[in-house]
């Protein structure tokens, strides 16, 4: 059983837009280079841990391949999600943000779309679902 205050975040988009570095920028973590580029397989799970409002906070950031090839199971790995980022810079919109979309419309997840690490980053810190 999950603790009351752990939710989960699925960071999804297109491969090689800079999710694992998002990743690393809200944890804090070295960001890797890109010539030290290694896709995500399937999912990659980092907990996310904050005080807000005078308790702790554990938001499981499940960092989801960007490849279809590699994606696992696919949607599989939203079950239970509390929100879905949808990483998207705004040159790859139009032909990556539906896929994207209709997994979390499948499952019913609510999702915010965005464009750059810094909104992406603001979404993982400033959720509304806690």
């Amino acid at each position: 059983m999950n603790h009351p205050n752990t939710y989960k975040l699925c960071l999804m988009g297109p491969t090689k837009v800079g999710k694992t570095r998002v990743v690393a920028k809200c944890l804090g973590q070295p960001i890797p280079s890109s010539h030290q580029y290694m896709p995500t397989l399937g999912v990659e799970v980092h907990p996310y841990v904050f005080r807000r409002n005078g308790r702790n906070i554990c938001v499981n950031i499940w960092d989801m391949a960007g490849n279809p090839q590699f994606i696992g199971l696919g949607d599989g790995y939203m079950i239970k999600a509390n929100l879905c980022v949808i990483y998207c810079p705004t040159h790859l919109q139009a032909t990556h943000l539906s896929y994207w979309t209709s997994m979390a419309n499948r499952r019913g997840i609510h999702y915010v779309v965005t464009t750059n690490d810094n909104e992406a980053i603001r979404a993982i810190q400033h959720n509304n679902f806690v």
